[in-house]
Formats: structure tokens, C-alpha cells, sequence
């Protein structure tokens, strides 16, 4: 299953789903602190930032 993680924090949830073999396409974390682990144990997925404005980038 892969997801794409809002308000992720530090993502515990990934932490509790990859044994299942969750896959996280993305997080959306704007939180300086949050982000800064999500960079450090995560660092080749994208963190979008701002949800409202990730969405609107969309279109």
C-alpha cells in the first residue's frame, strides 16, 4: 500500500506501518522541528509543506 501522509509530525504511523509493508509517497509536515526528523529518517521522500498550498499547486 503506498500513502501520502498529512500533518505528519514526527510520522509515527509510518514507524507502525511499514512492517505491513506501507510505502509513504510523501508527508506534509510545515512544523521546522517535525520536518527536520521526517529529513533525517526519511530522506529521499518529499515533505510538500503546506498542504493547502501542495493542493492548490495541483491544480
Amino acid at each position: 500500500m503506498k500513502y501520502v501522509s498529512i500533518f505528519s509530525g514526527i510520522e509515527a504511523a509510518t514507524v507502525a506501518w511499514q512492517p505491513l509493508g506501507w510505502e509513504p509517497l510523501a508527508f506534509s509536515e510545515i512544523d521546522p522541528f517535525p520536518s527536520t526528523v521526517l529529513q533525517h529518517h526519511y530522506p529521499d521522500i518529499p515533505n510538500l509543506g503546506d498542504i493547502t498550498k501542495a493542493l492548490l499547486d495541483q491544480g
